[in-house]
């Protein structure tokens, strides 16, 4: 559309900020939406997972952005979704919102969504961001350009415990 010019890069402090929090987790999940498909960025989100050895769990419009035969893939999350990817929200000690929206069907009581999480969401619409559930770590910015920045920073993390 004429005249929207959306921020692509996402900012340099919030994407380490991310990082930082990926690297320090010890029980992170990725949720994973259709962002991720129209943004062109399945791939960047397979590299990261797997370096960092992220479970992924995805919204119905994310499904096909992550390989779900994949060790690390969870399946959907929510009143639809897999127990796997409903126990891991409830226990994840960080939650990483790649392109997605926070339904309903996926957050069910607000209050009792991801408990114990620091809650980072990757947007490129900034209305996007705190709209349901409120974020600690925000980052607005083009799907493929931000995970393209935070693989660079992440590292690889064993967690055999929190994957068991």
């Amino acid at each position: 559309m004429r005249g929207y010019n959306p921020v692509t890069e996402g900012h340099p402090k919030q994407i380490a900020k991310l990082a930082e929090a990926i690297n320090n987790a010890h029980r992170p999940l990725l949720y994973v939406g259709g962002g991720v498909i129209s943004g062109n960025a399945a791939a960047e989100l397979t590299a990261l997972a797997r370096k960092a050895q992220i479970p992924v769990t995805t919204t119905l419009m994310g499904l096909g952005a992550f390989p779900e035969t994949d060790p690390l893939a969870l399946r959907m999350l929510g009143m639809h979704g897999s127990v796997a990817a409903n126990l891991a929200v409830s226990h994840c000690d960080l939650l990483v919102s790649v392109a997605a929206r926070f339904d309903d069907r996926v957050t069910g009581k607000i209050s009792q969504f991801a408990p114990k999480a620091i809650k980072a969401h990757i947007d490129i619409d900034p209305s996007a961001i705190d709209k349901s559930v409120t974020t600690d770590i925000p980052v607005v910015g083009h799907v493929l350009q931000v995970l393209k920045s935070l693989i660079g920073q992440v590292k690889p993390v064993e967690r055999s415990a929190w994957l068991k």
